[in-house]
């Protein structure tokens, strides 16, 4: 898996979607292979290709069995070095690209996210999304996809990641990647103090269901609270007794599905929950998410040492199960970006240091009032639901 440091936050509103638009188009052809000699080449090594971008990279992968991986990494570096950019297949990328855009505004909880982003931060690039839009897209030309790649796509911001027992891989890699260094621009930091919560957006839509996102915006770099987060995280998701899915679905009936999920960089940290439910029960079930982020400031040890042990097991399986290579490569590179290896290789140690009382501290100080809250509502006879407490 090769990653490139470069994503939505590194763009403006006038190239918004330019890091996904290179993304898709080095798999149309490079200077030695068409795009139906790399699918070709890489189905022949019983392999599968792909790649995805984010607000921060963009990261590049081919899986192959052992044997092969010599004509792979051949073949991702002629896809990363070699782009050709042509006229015809840029045209045609932009009409593919704006069709996933249109797919993406079919999907509700895709508009729920982008609101969400948009809401907590403002007018910083990390608002602005991965895709871009319409407009943005089409005027992208060849001249401007062949910069962005010259800029980012440097020794110096690249990672390269081997997930398999290969022998010394090292000297092919350099065979095989020649990119010389460059002077890439930093992205844009963001400051988690410029939002300020709660910040309440609703949005009727002829929706056959309602949806409720709610984001907190916690000024925490990677340490000992942002773990504590991870752990209140955990004790919402999976906990039988202060679960968010034994309150809302289990309880009362009031959902199919609920979605928790931290994230942290090196300047803050993000804790969400999103939940689908019937419109009138928007009120009852946003209150109910306080209700159990409250009960976190009196968290016991046994909730938190149950919680520890399911992380710290997910880890190994993160490890050791190959279902999961792709995410643990990820992670790898993740520290690799934000130079924390010391957290990740004593996380063990750094898991179980965290008490009770440091996650009691941590949401009494953090999960208050610092939220963005986002509903997406089934349109009922042009009435908007009841104002929502927090």
């Amino acid at each position: 898996m090769l990653s490139v440091h470069v994503g939505s936050s590194n763009e403006n509103k006038g190239n918004t979607g330019i890091s996904h638009f290179v993304e898709h188009i080095l798999w149309e052809g490079s200077t030695t292979r068409s795009a139906q000699k790399i699918r070709k080449e890489i189905d022949e090594i019983n392999g599968s290709f792909n790649a995805y971008t984010g607000p921060r990279s963009t990261e590049f992968y081919i899986d192959v069995p052992k044997r092969h991986f010599q004509r792979a990494l051949e073949i991702l570096a002629d896809v990363i070095q070699k782009p050709v950019f042509d006229e015809q297949e840029v045209e045609k990328e932009k009409k593919i690209i704006i069709n996933e855009m249109n797919q993406d505004k079919d999907y509700v909880q895709s508009e729920l996210m982008i609101t969400l982003d948009e809401t907590l931060y403002g007018k910083h690039p990390n608002a602005l999304e991965v895709i871009g839009n319409k407009e943005s897209i089409t005027r992208i030309t060849k001249k401007m996809l062949e910069e962005h790649w010259k800029k980012y796509f440097v020794s110096n911001n690249l990672i390269l990641a081997i997930n398999g027992n290969i022998n010394n891989p090292l000297p092919l890699v350099k065979k095989h990647f020649v990119l010389k260094k460059g002077k890439v621009p930093k992205a844009t930091p963001f400051n988690p103090h410029t939002f300020k919560g709660p910040k309440i957006i609703k949005i009727e839509k002829p929706v056959q269901t309602s949806y409720v996102g709610i984001n907190y915006m916690i000024p925490l770099k990677l340490g000992k609270s942002a773990r504590a987060l991870g752990i209140i995280e955990n004790i919402l998701d999976e906990s039988p007794e202060l679960s968010l899915m034994e309150e809302i679905r289990q309880k009362r009936g009031l959902t199919y599905s609920v979605q928790t999920n931290t994230g942290s960089t090196k300047s803050y940290s993000e804790l969400a929950v999103h939940v689908s439910t019937d419109r009138k029960e928007i009120p009852l079930v946003t209150q109910i998410i306080h209700d159990q982020i409250r009960k976190m400031d009196i968290v016991s040890e046994k909730e938190v040492k149950k919680a520890k042990k399911k992380i710290l097991k997910r880890a190994n399986e993160l490890k050791t199960n190959p279902m999961l290579r792709h995410p643990y490569t990820s992670s790898l590179i993740s520290c690799e970006q934000q130079k924390a290896w010391k957290y990740f290789n004593d996380y063990k140690k750094n898991i179980n240091e965290v008490t009770a009382k440091d996650v009691q501290k941590t949401a009494k100080k953090y999960l208050k009032q610092n939220y963005a809250l986002v509903t997406i509502e089934q349109k009922e006879n042009g009435a908007v639901a009841n104002d929502i407490k927090a």
